[in-house]
């Protein structure tokens, strides 16, 4: 949680002009070039030599902290983007970025507090809509008021993907079963029409036609798996797949690679267990309830 919220967002050039001198090539663009080839050694080394002559420049401190956060100081981040603020900065990219910081230290009311000064700032930008409702979701459990905010956020941005799937993934919680689909049907027109890697409407599209169509979830957990291998839960879905069609082995690899994936996977520790039992494989069983008894008094069931 925290950071890869805003992963696939690009940071933008906030909306107020340096008070470097002009010159053939601009330094901020160069720096903004940096940050999007994401380029943060050769980012860090041109802030830090911009400041030395330009210390009260307020865009060159919110690059400060925006660097400073890709490379994994926070601390720093958040003081170079408090200053750049005090330095009379006041964009909708300063506070969310600072808001994604807070969230990712786990400051949960100074993230919502940002995030509210940039939708001030900025009325028409989705992204502190979409980030309010991610938080709501997963930090709050509340699927009702994510839910509100996501609306928001697809009314000023139709077509951003992660926010329709959130939708329907509320919708699924709230047991809105046919209003999921659609929306996960919706997220999935979207990514018909780029390239991108992102695989959680096609896992919500085969979740959701487990128990209705399983030839159908197959195809949708396949497809799920082939965009992203790296997601354990695409691998647990499509062994529940497996294991409802009767193709016990099919599902002991896929839950094998869910737990190489994540080890600490509870649900898919007890699922193991159980299809190990089923094919005779008695040793291997007791390993995996012994593993997911451990897990379950720690973390829960999942």
């Amino acid at each position: 949680m925290g950071l890869e919220y805003a992963q696939r967002e690009s940071l933008e050039l906030p909306l107020q002009a340096s008070s470097l001198p002009p010159n053939v090539e601009n330094p901020i663009h160069r720096l903004k070039e940096l940050v999007q080839q994401k380029e943060w050694e050769q980012a860090a080394r041109l802030t830090n030599e911009l400041l030395q002559e330009n210390s009260d420049d307020p865009v060159l401190h919110y690059w400060v902290g925006v660097v400073r956060w890709q490379r994994g100081d926070r601390i720093g981040a958040v003081q170079s983007l408090r200053l750049a603020e005090g330095l009379g900065l006041d964009t909708a990219s300063l506070h969310k970025t600072l808001g994604m910081i807070y969230f990712g230290m786990r400051q949960f009311i100074l993230f919502k507090h940002q995030m509210e000064k940039a939708i001030a700032r900025d009325p028409r930008d989705h992204q502190p809509h979409y980030q309010l409702g991610r938080y709501f979701l997963s930090i709050q459990n509340n699927s009702k008021l994510a839910l509100e905010f996501l609306e928001e956020a697809i009314e000023l941005s139709p077509d951003h993907v992660e926010t329709v799937y959130y939708k329907g993934y509320c919708l699924e919680l709230l047991e809105r079963e046919e209003a999921a689909l659609r929306s996960y049907q919706a997220a999935i027109h979207l990514l018909e029409q780029t390239t991108d890697r992102f695989s959680l409407p096609y896992e919500g599209m085969a979740r959701l036609l487990l128990n209705k169509d399983i030839e159908r979830a197959l195809g949708w957990a396949r497809k799920a798996v082939q965009l992203q291998p790296e997601l354990d839960a695409n691998h647990f879905v499509l062994a529940k797949i497996y294991e409802r069609s009767g193709k016990l082995n099919q599902a002991v690899e896929e839950l094998q690679e869910t737990i190489r994936l994540n080890p600490r996977h509870t649900s898919a520790h007890y699922i193991l267990f159980r299809l190990y039992k089923r094919l005779g494989h008695s040793e291997e069983a007791e390993v995996e309830l012994s593993i997911f008894r451990k897990l379950k008094a720690v973390y829960g069931e999942q």
